[in-house]
């Protein structure tokens, strides 16, 4: 283990935002920064350089991308706060406290477009190409587990950071358009989004395994989340195993393989 959750991945981001910062131009006040948290004023410039209309609200670099919109109106301190309270219950594992503070440069809110399209109760999440680094985040409703719901969502995306550095450097699948089913999606995706969905997966499985083993009162929450996730885990690797991969890609999928068969192993 290591090239998607360990050290070789670790050294790699690393190696990725040393050099020339790979975000565009316009973008480059969200690239590497000091501060985590985005200001009134830097949310109301990234949702102007992003939104085009309520269908499109990624649209001026996105077209496709119909979950939520860049927040401008979020309680930025509450924002603040939840993200933090969640990031610490993610560092308490070390490998993704690691991976975090190497690939995540900050946190954006991300509110509904409109009344008509309602995003998830316990929180929805986005990563995209043009603007690595950055996990745009909705808040769960609070409830007695919506802290580790966020905590999950936040290394749900931090599963495409990851795996989109990989991205610039090799395409990790002979054919990434071919299509095949997602396992967080539940319907066929192109090859690479399928991927995406399964590394996303593996990321969870592995933050709720490493979790049960360190906060015993929240064991009944980690144990049926693991359920579902194992089951969507194997239903999406099942879909990829036929695919060509590149030998990179070929490195992430057994790695992934090699921890499920661990991890039921020793469930």
């Amino acid at each position: 283990m290591g090239w998607l959750i360990g050290n070789k991945s670790v050294s790699l981001i690393n190696q990725y935002w040393s050099k020339e910062n790979p975000v565009a131009k316009k973008f480059h006040l969200f690239g590497k920064r000091d501060k985590a948290f985005l200001n009134i004023e830097e949310c109301q410039k990234l949702h102007a350089l992003t939104f085009l209309d309520e269908k499109h609200p990624f649209g001026k670099v996105d077209m496709t991308s119909v979950v939520g919109m860049v927040g401008y109106n979020t309680d930025l301190s509450e924002f603040e706060r939840r993200i933090s309270k969640s990031l610490r219950i993610v560092n308490k594992i070390s490998e993704l406290s690691d991976l975090t503070q190497s690939a995540v440069n900050c946190y954006v809110p991300l509110e509904k477009v409109s009344d008509a399209i309602e995003l998830r109760e316990n929180g929805s999440g986005k990563s995209a190409h043009w603007l690595k680094g950055t996990l745009f985040l909705s808040l769960p409703m609070e409830n007695e587990y919506s802290d580790y719901e966020l905590a999950l969502n936040i290394v749900h995306e931090l599963g495409h950071q990851v795996l989109m550095v990989y991205q610039d450097s090799d395409p990790l699948l002979k054919n990434i358009a071919e299509p095949i089913f997602s396992s967080v999606r539940k319907t066929n995706r192109p090859a690479i989004m399928s991927l995406h969905g399964l590394v996303a997966v593996y990321f969870m499985l592995f933050f709720l395994k490493s979790l049960k083993n360190q906060d015993e009162e929240i064991n009944k929450y980690t144990l049926e989340k693991t359920k579902i996730l194992y089951t969507d885990f194997v239903q999406g690797a099942f879909a990829l195993r036929n695919c060509e991969f590149t030998p990179a890609g070929l490195l992430l999928f057994d790695e992934m393989i090699d921890f499920a068969m661990t991890a039921h192993d020793a469930a």
